[in-house]
Parts: structure tokens; C-alpha cells; sequence
């Protein structure tokens, strides 16, 4: 979904659990945001949010701002 509707969007996706260090990066994640989930969203250096969060900024239109 996310790629037909932001077509020209550069998205990287980084699966942890396939990572060596993925758990370290999952421990720092929880540190810096106090998210512990995943999906960890970020967009431009900013955390965003999960899931929950993106479908609702998608909802409401804001997800394109913040990619523009």
C-alpha cells in the first residue's frame, strides 16, 4: 500500500530479527523513543510512531506533509 500511494518515496526497512545486532538496535529504539514495538517509524532523522500511528496519520492526510 504504502509504496503505490507515495510512489517516489525512498523507504528503507531494516528487519531486526534477521540482524545480528537487531536486538541492540531494538534496546536502543526502546531507549531513544520509549517504543519497544515494531514497526519503528522514522521519517527525516524524527520518530513517528508504529503501526497504529502511520495508519492514522495516513488517515488524516498528515503522512504526506511529512514526506514532502
Amino acid at each position: 500500500m504504502f509504496q503505490s500511494e507515495f510512489p517516489a518515496t525512498n523507504a528503507k526497512v531494516y528487519e531486526l530479527d534477521q540482524m545480528k545486532d537487531g536486538s541492540d538496535i531494538q534496546n536502543a529504539l526502546a531507549e531513544i523513543t520509549g517504543q519497544r514495538t515494531v514497526p519503528n517509524v522514522w521519517v527525516k532523522g524524527k520518530c513517528i510512531g508504529g503501526n497504529d500511528d502511520i495508519h492514522a496519520l495516513l488517515r488524516s492526510g498528515k503522512l504526506k506533509e511529512i514526506l514532502s
